[in-house]
């Protein structure tokens, strides 16, 4: 929890296979008070060449999803692309 609000003040865009830390209260609140925008990546555990491939696919989608939503916001990329969705297994914001 100790670098979540560190991403809030740089306002970066945070990845993560983390999708726990919606339940954890703590980090819940953190993420909401520091206004974070996360994308968690759905398929858990994934070769970086992957998912550096995967990002730079949806470079464009992620950068209008940044610029054009409010913070807080969390959404769950499908490990094809072809998902981007605010809720996932009952995991949401």
């Amino acid at each position: 929890p100790e670098w979540l609000p560190l991403l809030g003040n740089l306002n970066w865009l945070l990845f993560s296979y983390n999708k726990r830390m919606l339940h954890v209260p703590e980090e819940h609140s953190l993420i909401i008070k520091h206004k974070l925008g996360i994308v968690f990546l759905t398929n858990g555990v994934e070769h970086i060449d992957r998912v550096l491939l995967l990002l730079l696919k949806k470079w464009d989608t992620l950068d209008l999803l940044w610029n054009t939503t409010d913070r807080p916001f969390v959404r769950f990329l499908s490990p094809d692309g072809r998902r981007l969705t605010d809720n996932f297994r009952g995991f949401h914001l």
